[in-house]
């Protein structure tokens, strides 16, 4: 069993954040991970860390992803009018904690072109940088995309009681070559330079429509 998620271990990982956690049995992720964990326990650099493996409808990407952007790879492939498909644009719902610096900017830049094509596009953030904000509330185009900051701050000290802390993009339509897709990508990572130097950890399930239904939700 393998369940990978957005928590971090602290108090207020259960009182304050709004979190998210998948649970698998397939056993051959489960050795990718009980492989990559001896890795980590021997605390040494590896020649090649970032490791992607695909079984059946699921990947799972490990990070440090150096000069990549999964994230921005990911998002290129999604169609926003597929022919056929569920009848309409395609819908990407992002809850992203946080995105920041040139990192994140160029996947804001992926996310402002599907919105410019026609895709039904609604995020929900905790902190996005202005480099970011400045992508996508501009009026060029279809005009600014919709985007949410999702914090309680009820005493108004600046000091959150809630915040979103989930790093996921839940896609209904096209994506590649499907074009009535339903892919969930859920894990670690921020979407910044910092994170994609990190250890982390990435999950994509294509064709699980409850779980693009309840992330949706």
């Amino acid at each position: 069993v393998s369940r990978v998620g957005s928590f971090n271990l602290p108090r207020p990982a259960g009182y304050r954040q709004w979190n998210d956690l998948v649970t698998t049995s397939d056993k051959r992720f489960y050795d990718q991970l009980v492989t990559t964990f001896r890795e980590y326990a021997k605390d040494r650099n590896l020649a090649r860390p970032y490791r992607r493996t695909t079984i059946g409808s699921k990947t799972i990407t490990l990070w440090p992803s150096f000069d990549r952007n999964t994230i921005r790879d990911e998002l290129s492939q999604v169609r926003c009018n597929p022919p056929g498909g569920y009848g309409g644009p395609t819908k990407v719902r992002i809850a992203i904690a946080g995105w920041f610096d040139e990192f994140g900017t160029t996947i804001s830049r992926t996310v402002r072109r599907l919105w410019d094509s026609g895709c039904d596009v609604k995020i929900i953030t905790t902190l996005a940088g202005r480099g970011v904000n400045r992508v996508l509330r501009s009026g060029r185009g279809r005009g600014p995309v919709p985007i949410r900051r999702l914090i309680i701050d009820a005493n108004g000290d600046r000091v959150p009681e809630k915040y979103l802390h989930m790093k996921a993009i839940a896609i209904r339509g096209g994506f590649g070559k499907d074009t009535s897709a339903d892919v969930l990508i859920t894990g670690s990572p921020n979407w910044s330079a910092r994170a994609h130097r990190s250890d982390e950890i990435l999950f994509r399930f294509l064709s699980v429509p409850v779980y693009v239904k309840r992330y949706s939700d």
